[in-house]
């Protein structure tokens, strides 16, 4: 198993991987850069991102191919990630999700009321077409989190 930097020639695995999951794709490029892939058998079985949103990110899907699961790998990536905005000097990270909320939480992350997130979140992509408005809000503060 690889942990690595996504590059550019990842995007076509990236994307199957986070369709198969019905998970955004469609603005991968535009932040290829801060997104993780774990690889095996140049495979990529899963991956992570986060957008740079000024002085905050919003986390972007992190998905593990179905045979890989309870190894955690989708762990890994999300520290992995944590410690590349943490490098930027970011110390907010907000998400949303329909279906991770429990496992969210066990990494530090908290319910957010869609009326207090920063507007810098509020504008993204991913907020404003990508995610449903159903979706709830998490945040962690990695301030007081340390990996």
């Amino acid at each position: 198993m690889n942990y690595k930097d996504a590059v550019v020639q990842d995007i076509g695995g990236i994307e199957s991987l986070l369709k198969k999951y019905n998970l955004p794709a469609n603005d991968i490029m535009e932040h290829i850069d801060n997104f993780i892939v774990a690889e095996h058998e140049n495979k990529i079985i899963g991956v992570g991102g986060y957008e740079a949103l000024g002085d905050v990110a919003l986390l972007r899907s992190i998905a593990v191919a179905q045979e890989y699961r309870g190894k955690s790998i989708g762990v890994n990536i999300y520290h992995l990630l944590e410690r590349k905005i943490k490098n930027k000097g970011i110390k907010e990270v907000y998400l949303l999700t329909e279906t991770a909320t429990d496992y969210f939480q066990k990494l530090g992350f908290t319910k957010k009321a869609r009326t207090t997130i920063p507007k810098t979140v509020m504008q993204t992509k991913q907020f404003r077409e990508l995610c449903p408005s159903t979706a709830i809000i998490m945040f962690n503060d990695l301030s007081i989190n340390n990996i």
